[in-house]
């Protein structure tokens, strides 16, 4: 069986990684979505140990759009990039 974004960012963050996704399109509802994971540390002390996970779904389009209002200089522009530095837009997926 192969393994969803949802399983591996929770295994990361039981391990003690925060992980953010790629966007990915949500099983719900079909829209396109940033996932992020992060550990809950015991008493808040990080690097302890690990008691649950936080998990959120953004919508991607709230990100992206975030990203192209950003103006770096006269003709500049922002814009996301995934873990391996390769841009993240919207228009990839």
């Amino acid at each position: 069986m192969r393994q969803t974004a949802f399983q591996y960012l929770i295994k990361e963050a039981l391990n003690g990684t925060t992980s953010i996704s790629d966007p990915v399109y949500s099983k719900t509802n079909n829209e396109l979505v940033i996932v992020m994971a992060t550990p809950l540390w015991k008493d808040g002390v990080q690097n302890s140990q690990v008691i649950g996970v936080v998990y959120v779904s953004v919508d991607a389009s709230d990100l992206s759009d975030i990203a192209t209002s950003i103006k770096v200089s006269k003709n500049g522009t922002a814009y996301m990039l995934n873990k391996l530095c390769n841009p993240a837009s919207l228009e990839s997926y």
